[in-house]
């Protein structure tokens, strides 16, 4: 049985890491839309029309007005993760899309959302989070580093009583196996988030991608996750 002070230094270092997780995954993404856009703004600052300029700094302003959001929802569930209150994840799902597509760099990407006929059950509010998590980091992901033209994300059944989640890019593609390595830049934080995300959820995360040819993500987890 390990000492005390080591059981309370690996759960001090699970905490940590957990929050740094949910820092990347949600807030940081926002502060680095809004920073490109301030530093578009400021670099065409002699050559652009004063509209191209309010263009930026109001795109700015809903980045930072979403990580507001993200903070808020963020404070919110650590006051109480376990809440007994089930979440529609496609609804989740659906808003995150929403405020994505205006995202300045999704100007020109089209980003779907995509379900199955046979809808998914609502799930307890930590499992709800943990999988839209994924599914914004996924997407996020190929936003940010993929070149895109089209992001699809979409909810599904991969057989009897197991969800599927699911991100599809038609973007520049990545060497997974590089990508995964602890240490590379940019990806290696968000997938092991990913990863982190589905142990948790007693579930699989795979990583599918050809170079040039896009990327898939592809989360499953027990319907009765609890």
């Amino acid at each position: 049985m390990p000492r005390p002070s080591s059981e309370a230094e690996r759960l001090q270092h699970a905490e940590c890491r957990w929050v740094g997780y949910e820092l990347h995954d949600g807030l940081m993404q926002w502060l680095v839309g809004a920073n490109l856009q301030l530093e578009a703004a400021v670099r065409s600052e002699q050559d652009a029309s004063v509209e191209v300029q309010r263009d930026c700094v109001q795109s700015s302003m809903r980045m930072v007005a979403a990580a507001i959001e993200e903070g808020r929802e963020l404070i919110a569930f650590l006051e109480n993760p376990s809440t007994a209150q089930n979440c529609d994840v496609a609804v989740a799902v659906a808003g995150f899309v929403g405020k994505l597509r205006n995202h300045p760099q999704a100007s020109s990407v089209t980003i779907e959302f995509l379900q199955s006929q046979v809808e998914w059950p609502q799930l307890p509010h930590s499992v709800a989070w943990s999988v839209l998590r994924v599914i914004q980091q996924a997407m996020l992901n190929a936003l940010l580093h993929a070149q895109s033209t089209t992001i699809r994300a979409h909810l599904g059944w991969a057989g009897p009583g197991i969800l599927e989640a699911e991100v599809v890019d038609d973007g520049r593609g990545f060497d997974v196996q590089s990508a995964l390595k602890p240490g590379a830049r940019p990806l290696h934080f968000g997938l092991s988030s990913m990863q982190h995300r589905a142990q948790m959820l007693h579930g699989q995360i795979e990583f599918d991608s050809t170079l040039d040819e896009g990327s898939r993500v592809r989360l499953t987890l027990p319907a009765t996750t609890s």
